[in-house]
């Protein structure tokens, strides 16, 4: 591997982890994606190094070493110029001479060595874990089953998951990126419920991200840039935020924060066994950070959207193509540069560099409400900063005075500190702040009235569903989910009949109730050009006592995306409707096996006399999944 080579996945590393270091604000799924991204770009760079055509864009170094030419002593070179016939007639030709080792060929041969290892034992660990695998005992207990079902309904996890218990009391984890599996320790069937709802939700969210398959390219990354600390600390980084995402991921499923955080706790406390090539829920590593962030009500926990993730992929192949072009141009300009990067930091590291400059003390309140008047936005906004992690019931009114400033940055300070904080008047600056100038400003104000949510705080929030900054309108709508209020599901309606953002559409169709309006407008988003809305859409209507749902998921089988066609299935399902009989027997001919599979599950609820000869067929099927379920489905056939 040629050092210019080194340099460019170096450069690209560094730019990810300053680029997440500028993130943190931003959720964990959305910097385990650009960590992601950077990561496959390393294993890129070397190939398409050596694939592209050379763009040669850059001056040699004057520092390069040159090929050193060495004079021989003047009797070889007598000896060498000797006449022919000085030459034994014996001898008929010299032999050829080992050229002489060099640096470079030694730290290629050392760099070899190191790959060889390296792969050799991520090798040895994946059959490891391959035998631990199949040594486990499958989980069929029906109770554990039904919690995996709900978790991999909620996450659209399309692929079967098997349930095993490891033999001994080991890490609950994750396997599989083709078929995977949650392993769970030995004395799970102890667990409580909630526990046990914890740990799935958690493990199903590794599946549903696919974190084993991400974790694998990672590793392979780490044994083909062993030598580079970059990589390692991006590895690293990732693991962090792969945990960290799919905390968020659970959290947002229902699971309670403190609950848990407890049985986080208390899976780290009682297993100290784990694997270390597959994702495991509670590493000791960065565990204290995990429970800070999970208990942080603040904590941006957005998932990575699929615009996001589509766009962070064309960005890196425009980059990626001309860096791994770009090599060194014919001559040099007798210079040498050496660049030094500014690396950015969080608010929260500048304001605390800031109060230890001017002997500010964080935990002093007197000086930090004072600080709030200072002259200086940069003082002021580390005051508002400071003063959200002090208990103080004085902090309120002077901290509602800062969500005045004329700095955006004091304001959204001002309103973060406020977030959790129950007093009433506090509503007052939010409803206030929503008419905010910067956009940040609205979107804290906007996600902090979750501790709020009466009808005084309903009213603007739901004239925060008007708002020009699409991530505004998302987290009204996303606060607005939890109201009681009878005029959400009016303003919801409303709001998605003009909504132009797919992200805050989806959002809606997930917070609709799927009773009267609410089916009328589920029915047209079916219409949406965007399939996640469509899908959600679909799933919304799970449920819905209403024959126009019924016929708008027949309509949608016929959908050109798979997962919709899957979730609409699996509504079919629990329809108990004669129509969805027929409708799913057609869909036993799907071309995707996990539709027919569902449909065959489907027929198993909900199915009659008539679906009895289709499940005997689907015994034929070649996909061992569908076949084995359609010789279950014809033993659960109960109406």
């Amino acid at each position: 591997m040629s050092w210019l080579v080194i340099l460019k996945v170096s450069l690209v590393l560094t730019v990810a982890l300053v680029a997440v270091a500028m993130l943190r604000r931003r959720s964990a799924a959305i910097r385990h994606a650009l960590l992601q991204t950077a990561l496959i770009a390393a294993l890129l760079i070397p190939v398409l190094s050596q694939v592209l055509p050379g763009w040669q864009a850059l001056p040699q170094p004057v520092a390069s070493i040159p090929a050193q030419i060495h004079e021989p002593p003047a009797a070889e070179r007598t000896e060498r110029t000797a006449p022919a016939a000085a030459v034994p007639t014996t001898v008929a030709a010299r032999e050829p001479v080992a050229p002489p080792v060099t640096w470079g060929d030694r730290l290629m041969s050392l760099w070899l060595i190191g790959v060889a290892a390296l792969l050799a034992l991520i090798a040895v660990r994946v059959i490891a874990m391959d035998i631990a695998v199949r040594r486990a005992r499958p989980l069929t207990d029906r109770h554990w089953l039904d919690i995996a079902d709900a978790a991999s309904s909620r996450l659209g996890v399309r692929a079967r998951v098997e349930l095993r218990c490891w033999r001994s009391a080991r890490m609950p984890a994750a396997w599989g990126a083709i078929r995977p599996v949650i392993l769970l320790p030995s004395d799970c069937g102890d667990w409580p419920e909630a526990r046990r709802r914890s740990v799935i939700a958690h493990e199903m969210a590794h599946v549903a991200r696919r974190d084993v398959a991400v974790l694998a390219l990672a590793n392979l990354a780490c044994a083909l840039h062993w030598f580079n600390p970059l990589v390692w600390i991006l590895r690293r980084r990732l693991v962090i935020e792969c945990e960290h995402a799919s905390d968020d991921l659970a959290l947002a499923g229902g699971s309670e924060a403190v609950d848990y955080a407890d049985h986080l706790l208390e899976t780290a406390a009682a297993y100290r066994r784990r694997t270390q090539i597959a994702p495991v829920m509670a590493a000791r590593s960065h565990l204290e950070e995990r429970i800070m962030a999970i208990l942080d009500n603040d904590q941006n926990r957005r998932r990575a959207s699929t615009r996001l993730r589509l766009t962070l992929a064309v960005v890196a192949a425009t980059l990626l193509v001309p860096l791994s072009a770009l090599t060194w141009a014919g001559g040099h300009d007798g210079s040498s540069g050496a660049h030094e990067h500014n690396h950015a930091h969080s608010d929260s590291a500048r304001f605390d560099t800031h109060l230890e400059a001017i002997g500010v003390d964080p935990s002093d309140v007197d000086a930090l409400i004072a600080g709030l008047t200072a002259t200086d936005p940069v003082t002021r906004g580390a005051s508002a900063w400071a003063l959200g992690k002090i208990e103080d019931d004085r902090v309120i009114d002077p901290l509602i005075q800062a969500g005045y400033d004329v700095d955006p940055i004091v304001r959204q300070w001002a309103v973060r500190s406020l977030s959790g904080r129950s007093a009433p008047r506090i509503a007052d600056l939010y409803a206030n702040r929503l008419q905010d100038d910067d956009a940040e400003v609205r979107q804290w104000a906007v996600r902090s009235f979750y501790i709020h949510a009466d009808d005084v705080s309903t009213q603007p929030l739901i004239g925060a569903l008007g708002d020009e900054d699409a991530e505004v309108r998302e987290w009204a709508v996303r606060v607005l989910a939890s109201a009681t209020d009878s005029r959400v599901q009016p303003a919801l309606v409303s709001r998605l009949a003009v909504e132009t953002d797919d992200a805050v559409s989806e959002w809606i169709v997930r917070s609709l109730a799927a009773d009267g309006l609410g089916v009328e407008a589920l029915v047209g988003a079916l219409n949406s050009q965007n399939a996640e809305v469509r899908q959600w859409a679909v799933r919304s209507l799970h449920g819905a006592n209403d024959e126009r749902a019924v016929d708008a998921l027949i309509t949608m089988l016929n959908d050109p995306d798979d997962e919709v066609r899957e979730w609409s299935v699996r509504g079919l399902a629990g329809a108990r409707d004669d129509r969805s009989v027929d409708a799913l027997i057609a869909m036993l001919n799907d071309r995707n096996d996990e539709i027919r599979e569902w449909s065959v599950r489907g027929l198993g609820v909900c199915g009659n006399d008539r679906a009895a000869g289709a499940l005997e067929a689907m015994r034929q099927d070649p996909n061992p999944d569908v076949a084995e379920w359609a010789g279950r489905s014809l033993d659960e056939i109960d109406c």
